[in-house]
């Protein structure tokens, strides 16, 4: 399972969440999602969401008391997941609460770099990616 962190800037008008967010990681997830198997997006506004989900527009930003409000329901959607693996992409905010959630005995991987940059960080999901 991989997840990626929403992004700023999206499409306008309601969009399955793999369309919705404009960012290089979410091209990038979307050009090799056959690799992947099941891709999901952590937004601010919606908590843990399946790729194929639709969503409106909407603007909330991400932080520690909103990665809160999603615990349960982020917990509850990884408990039913199959995979045992779980590779995250995105800030320390959203790396944390996905390891906060996740199921006891399942494997968090966050795809950072060992630098800790933005770029660093991009290059680490390429990598996953193949």
């Amino acid at each position: 399972m991989l997840i990626v962190a929403c992004s700023e800037t999206k499409t306008p008008g309601a969009q399955r969440a793999a369309d919705k967010y404009v960012s290089r990681q979410h091209s990038a997830v979307a050009a090799n999602w056959g690799s992947v198997g099941y891709y999901a997006i952590l937004s601010a506004e919606f908590g843990l969401v399946p790729a194929q989900r639709k969503l409106p527009d909407y603007n909330t930003k991400m932080t520690p008391a909103i990665a809160k409000t999603h615990h349960k329901q982020i917990k509850a959607l990884l408990a039913a997941m199959p995979d045992d693996v779980i590779y995250v992409y995105g800030g320390k905010v959203y790396r944390d609460a996905v390891i906060a959630a996740a199921p006891k005995g399942a494997k968090v991987v966050e795809l950072v770099g060992r630098n800790r940059g933005c770029g660093d960080h991009f290059s680490a999901l390429q990598e996953f990616l193949g």
